[in-house]
């Protein structure tokens, strides 16, 4: 063999072990930070519910709900917020009527009531609208969509 081709071979195997090399250390890396990187998400996700929380500060929420995932947006550009739930209650009335006191007592009025297959009250206070949606679903639940806004962006 010739020395270039010795020299070529060389050089080749200590590239290929210094590849490995830091393929291990960024396995190791990889290992030491997943406990971090699960940290982060989690409080990433806190955050997100402690602002949802702050935005909802003065809506009213009935105990026991599921959220919906499909129906979480906050919009802060615009500052509205669309959030789905679950609930277990006999009947629209009933939470139509929890609304009704509860928004009330917080400083909302009601400005309309749409009565169908779905259930629509509409509050407001100054600057800001809040529109629930009731609707019915299988097994004794009823699925509660909130939808709060500045006045003229709803």
């Amino acid at each position: 063999m010739s020395i270039k081709r010795l020299v070529t071979i060389l050089c080749l195997l200590l590239f290929v072990s210094s590849c490995s090399k830091n393929v291990r250390k960024q396995k190791e890396l990889d290992q030491q930070l997943s406990p971090v990187k699960e940290h982060l998400e989690t409080a990433t996700m806190v955050l997100e519910q402690d602002l949802l929380e702050a935005k909802l500060i003065d809506i009213p929420l009935p105990f026991g709900l599921e959220p919906i995932e499909c129906f979480t947006c906050i919009d802060n550009k615009n500052n509205k917020v669309i959030i789905g739930y679950y609930a277990k209650f006999d009947s629209q009335q009933e939470l139509k009527m929890f609304y009704k006191k509860e928004m009330e007592c917080l400083g909302w009025q009601e400005r309309n009531c749409f009565e169908g297959k779905e259930l629509l009250l509409i509050f407001d206070r100054p600057g800001k609208m809040c529109i629930v949606s009731i609707r019915p679903e299988k097994n004794e639940k009823v699925e509660l969509v909130l939808f709060v806004g500045q006045q003229d962006m709803i």
